[in-house]
């Protein structure tokens, strides 16, 4: 059932997200984490990494994320313990768990892209969206 639900909202998505929604709209995350569908452009940025997570410029190290770009804004509600559901954002930051994770995501970047996978509210310096995303697949629209 979960399958066949997540395949509908494969197909339903073209560039947004898609999952379950809270009495705000909003993607609903109060569980801390879901599985979503979500569909945009996949791109790449560098980021201020440690030890200040402020500025490369000014010596800390530089880490490549990888982001997706939504095609229309959306907001997350978690409760309350780390998004604000009043935030609209318009990217996503795709988290690789290891270099086969980076490899499938890499392959990918620069197209329009429909990504399934588990998401949660960004809640650490490492996360370069207000919604972090672990990928289990990613197809090209």
């Amino acid at each position: 059932m979960a399958a066949a639900a997540l395949l509908a909202n494969a197909q339903a998505c073209s560039a947004g997200l898609s999952g379950p929604r809270a009495a705000d709209g909003c993607l609903s995350l109060v569980g801390g984490e879901e599985r979503i569908v979500a569909g945009g452009r996949l791109t790449s940025r560098m980021f201020p990494g440690p030890p200040n997570f402020a500025s490369i410029a000014a010596g800390d190290l530089p880490e490549r994320a990888y982001i997706l770009e939504l095609a229309s804004s959306d907001c997350v509600d978690d409760g309350g313990d780390f998004a604000d559901p009043n935030e609209r954002f318009t990217i996503v930051h795709l988290i690789a768990e290891d270099e086969a994770a980076r490899t499938m995501i890499g392959v990918f970047e620069g197209r329009d892209v429909i990504v399934r996978g588990r998401a949660f509210p960004s809640n650490n310096a490492r996360h370069r969206a207000p919604l972090a995303m672990i990928p289990d697949a990613i197809d090209e629209r």
